[in-house]
Protein backbone atom coordinates (compact mmCIF):
# COMPACT_ATOMS: atom_id res chain seq x y z
CA UNK A 1 0.00 0.00 0.00
CA UNK A 2 1.47 3.16 -1.05
CA UNK A 3 0.97 6.35 1.67
CA UNK A 4 1.55 10.10 -0.22
CA UNK A 5 4.06 11.94 1.27
CA UNK A 6 5.39 8.70 3.32
CA UNK A 7 9.07 8.35 3.83
CA UNK A 8 10.23 4.91 3.17
CA UNK A 9 13.00 3.23 5.52
CA UNK A 10 14.10 0.27 4.16
CA UNK A 11 15.51 -2.56 6.47
CA UNK A 12 16.77 -5.96 5.62
CA UNK A 13 16.70 -8.65 7.31
CA UNK A 14 19.79 -11.25 7.04
CA UNK A 15 20.46 -14.62 8.51
CA UNK A 16 21.43 -18.08 8.64
CA UNK A 17 18.39 -20.27 6.72
CA UNK A 18 15.53 -21.77 9.34
CA UNK A 19 17.04 -18.99 11.70
CA UNK A 20 13.31 -17.45 12.11
CA UNK A 21 13.62 -14.22 9.83
CA UNK A 22 10.17 -15.07 7.99
CA UNK A 23 8.63 -15.15 11.09
CA UNK A 24 9.77 -12.76 12.88
CA UNK A 25 9.01 -10.11 9.59
CA UNK A 26 5.36 -11.87 9.58
CA UNK A 27 4.98 -10.69 13.16
CA UNK A 28 6.02 -7.73 13.35
CA UNK A 29 4.30 -6.68 9.83
CA UNK A 30 0.66 -8.50 9.98
CA UNK A 31 0.35 -8.97 13.57
CA UNK A 32 0.41 -13.11 12.78
CA UNK A 33 2.42 -15.85 14.43
CA UNK A 34 2.63 -19.64 12.40
CA UNK A 35 4.52 -22.25 13.61
CA UNK A 36 5.20 -23.70 10.22
CA UNK A 37 8.12 -23.40 8.50
CA UNK A 38 8.03 -23.20 4.99
CA UNK A 39 11.18 -21.82 3.02
CA UNK A 40 10.45 -18.88 0.60
CA UNK A 41 12.71 -18.86 -2.66
CA UNK A 42 13.81 -15.96 -3.23
CA UNK A 43 13.57 -12.13 -1.84
CA UNK A 44 10.64 -10.61 -0.41
CA UNK A 45 9.19 -7.82 1.36
CA UNK A 46 6.25 -6.72 3.63
CA UNK A 47 5.54 -3.32 5.18
CA UNK A 48 4.48 -1.37 7.91
CA UNK A 49 3.24 2.23 8.05
CA UNK A 50 3.96 3.72 11.39
CA UNK A 51 2.52 7.03 12.65
CA UNK A 52 5.61 9.27 14.18
CA UNK A 53 3.48 11.77 15.91
CA UNK A 54 0.15 13.59 14.69
CA UNK A 55 0.72 16.27 12.13
CA UNK A 56 3.95 14.45 10.97
CA UNK A 57 3.52 12.53 7.57
CA UNK A 58 3.72 8.51 8.01
CA UNK A 59 6.28 6.19 7.51
CA UNK A 60 6.10 3.50 5.70
CA UNK A 61 8.53 0.58 7.17
CA UNK A 62 9.99 -2.06 4.36
CA UNK A 63 11.17 -5.57 5.91
CA UNK A 64 13.37 -7.10 3.16
CA UNK A 65 13.59 -10.71 3.85
CA UNK A 66 16.06 -13.07 2.15
CA UNK A 67 13.67 -15.54 2.68
CA UNK A 68 16.02 -18.61 2.39
CA UNK A 69 18.28 -17.10 -0.87
CA UNK A 70 21.38 -18.01 1.22
CA UNK A 71 20.44 -21.53 0.59
CA UNK A 72 21.10 -21.43 -3.27
CA UNK A 73 23.54 -18.53 -3.04
CA UNK A 74 26.09 -20.11 -1.36
CA UNK A 75 25.31 -18.09 1.65
CA UNK A 76 25.67 -14.33 0.03
CA UNK A 77 23.06 -12.07 -1.20
CA UNK A 78 23.38 -10.08 -4.63
CA UNK A 79 24.50 -6.76 -4.33
CA UNK A 80 21.04 -5.22 -5.51
CA UNK A 81 19.27 -6.46 -2.57
CA UNK A 82 21.73 -4.09 -0.52
CA UNK A 83 20.52 -1.06 -2.30
CA UNK A 84 19.48 1.92 -0.31
CA UNK A 85 19.36 -0.05 2.95
CA UNK A 86 18.69 1.96 5.82
CA UNK A 87 18.96 -0.45 8.38
CA UNK A 88 19.97 -4.47 9.02
CA UNK A 89 18.42 -7.06 11.28
CA UNK A 90 21.14 -9.78 11.77
CA UNK A 91 18.89 -12.62 12.97
CA UNK A 92 20.07 -15.87 14.58
CA UNK A 93 18.18 -19.28 16.10
CA UNK A 94 19.04 -18.69 19.69
CA UNK A 95 18.54 -22.66 20.20
CA UNK A 96 20.95 -22.99 17.11
CA UNK A 97 24.97 -22.11 17.49
CA UNK A 98 25.71 -22.71 13.94
CA UNK A 99 23.44 -19.87 13.39
CA UNK A 100 24.58 -17.86 15.88
CA UNK A 101 28.17 -18.69 14.49
CA UNK A 102 27.04 -17.55 10.55
CA UNK A 103 26.24 -13.81 12.21
CA UNK A 104 29.89 -12.62 11.53
CA UNK A 105 29.64 -13.54 7.92
CA UNK A 106 26.50 -11.94 7.51
CA UNK A 107 27.55 -8.88 9.21
CA UNK A 108 31.05 -8.39 7.11
CA UNK A 109 29.06 -8.87 3.95
CA UNK A 110 26.72 -5.90 5.40
CA UNK A 111 30.02 -4.18 5.64
CA UNK A 112 31.40 -4.89 2.51
CA UNK A 113 28.49 -4.23 -0.51
CA UNK A 114 27.01 -1.52 2.04
CA UNK A 115 30.23 0.08 2.27
CA UNK A 116 30.10 4.03 2.99
CA UNK A 117 26.47 3.86 3.31
CA UNK A 118 26.84 3.10 6.65
CA UNK A 119 23.51 1.11 7.84
CA UNK A 120 22.12 1.14 11.41
CA UNK A 121 22.93 -2.37 12.13
CA UNK A 122 21.14 -4.68 14.82
CA UNK A 123 21.06 -7.85 16.58
CA UNK A 124 17.69 -10.06 16.72
CA UNK A 125 17.54 -13.80 18.14
CA UNK A 126 14.56 -15.67 17.06
CA UNK A 127 13.57 -19.10 18.95
CA UNK A 128 12.71 -20.60 15.46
Amino acid sequence: MSVPDATIIKVLVLGASNAGKTSLITRYCLGKWSANRVSTIGVDFMSRNIALAAGMPPVVLQVWDTAGQERFTGGSISAPFYRKADGVILVYDVTSMASAEQLSKWHAECVAVLGQMKPVIVLGGCDA
